[in-house]
C-alpha cells in the first residue's frame, strides 16, 4: 500500500511521476527505426509500486523486470539477462499525455519507441 505524505508535504516530482505510471498498461504501439508496429493482440505491462514489473505477453508468457525513474527517465531492466526479453536493459525518455478516455505513455529509446495506454 502506498503512503501518502503528511499534511503539509508535498509530493516530489519523481513521487508525482511514480504514481501515474503504476498500474497496468497495454502496449499498442511500436516504433522501429520510423516504421510503425501496430499490435492486435497487445502485451501488457504492469509497473508495481515495488518498483517491480511483469509484462504478460500474447502467448501468455510473463517477463519480470526492475525499474527506477530518473529525472524525466525510466530504467527498465529485465531479471533475466540471458532470455530473449520484449523490453532491453534501456534508459527510456518518458512522455506523459493525459487524454480524457486515457493516459498515453511513449518510452523512447534510440531508434525505438513504445506507445502504452491504460
Amino acid at each position: 500500500m502506498q503512503k501518502l505524505p503528511k499534511t503539509g508535504e508535498l509530493l516530489s516530482e519523481k513521487s508525482l511521476l511514480s504514481n501515474k505510471l503504476i498500474g497496468e498498461w497495454g502496449i499498442y504501439v511500436t516504433n522501429y527505426n520510423g516504421a510503425s508496429i501496430v499490435c492486435n493482440v497487445c502485451p501488457r505491462i504492469e509497473f508495481k509500486i515495488d518498483n517491480s514489473a511483469i509484462i504478460k505477453l500474447p502467448n501468455g508468457e510473463y517477463e519480470n523486470y526492475i525499474w527506477k525513474i530518473d529525472g524525466n527517465n525510466i530504467v527498465i531492466k529485465p531479471e533475466r539477462k540471458d532470455a530473449d526479453n520484449y523490453l532491453n536493459d534501456k534508459t527510456y525518455k518518458m512522455e506523459i499525455k493525459e487524454e480524457v478516455e486515457f493516459t498515453e505513455l511513449a518510452l523512447k529509446a534510440e531508434n525505438t519507441e513504445y506507445i502504452l495506454r491504460k
